[in-house]
């Protein structure tokens, strides 16, 4: 029963990892949906495990992952690019004013006087206001361009967080599997241990068989190379 419980444990594991490349692939994250199993057509997939929120552990891995770091740098360049291109889509309003002292001397110091005491003050202010008739055709095919670029940035970014929620649900629950299988291969040994033992006292009342003996033997090396590939892979 225990060795058909480790091999359970082992088809579980082997489902979680396909039933996250189908999450992966469908942009759904493990993390906005937990919980979340697939219904194999004429099968029955054991229920879903207790799930644990992953949501401060998925942040601290985003702020470490380089190429979700890479995806929010350009996602901010790309809207401040289309900033730039909606305000170049504006009528274009310049306001210009200047202040000059001027005067009228017949020699070059009189004239310098003149300046400096500003008797005679001038002052400008223009006004420029364009507006294309038919439409800054230009500005608007670059905002539209930005724009798109944007909405590229945010499914970027949003697929590789997907992409890492799932991962760290499947670790998740693959530790929680390795961590049952070492558990039932550690019970799988004590039980076959215990085996061992009424065997090797059965033969030495002259009750059992060597050959039954040897087996048992052979049953308790198997059992703990299964344990020791189970820890290893937890």
């Amino acid at each position: 029963v225990l060795a058909r419980e480790v091999e359970m444990a082992r088809a579980e594991q082997a489902a979680r990892e396909a039933e996250s490349k189908v999450m992966t692939t469908l942009a759904l994250a493990s993390s906005a949906h937990p919980g979340l199993r697939f219904q194999a057509r004429g099968a029955v997939l054991p229920p879903a495990p207790p799930a644990h929120g992953v949501d401060a552990t998925l942040e601290q891995a985003l702020e470490q992952w380089p190429p979700y770091m890479l995806a929010q740098l350009k996602l901010q360049q790309g809207r401040l690019r289309m900033a730039f291109a909606a305000n170049q889509t504006q009528p274009a309003l310049d306001v210009a004013a200047s202040w000059s002292s001027s005067g009228l001397a017949y020699t070059r110091k009189r004239a310098e006087v003149l300046t400096k005491a500003q008797r005679y003050p001038e002052w400008t202010l223009g006004v420029s206001l364009e507006v294309p008739l038919a439409g800054n055709g230009r500005a608007d095919g670059q905002y539209q361009a930005q724009a798109l670029r944007v909405r590229q940035g945010e499914l970027e970014i949003d697929a590789i967080r997907n992409a890492v929620a799932n991962d760290l649900a499947q670790r998740r629950d693959e530790l929680e599997v390795a961590l049952r299988l070492v558990g039932q291969s550690q019970e799988d040994l004590a039980l076959r241990q215990t085996l061992l033992d009424n065997e090797r006292e059965r033969y030495t009342m002259g009750l059992g068989q060597l050959r039954q003996w040897l087996e048992r033997e052979n049953d308790v090396v198997e059992a703990r190379q299964r344990l020791a590939e189970a820890v290893m892979r937890a």
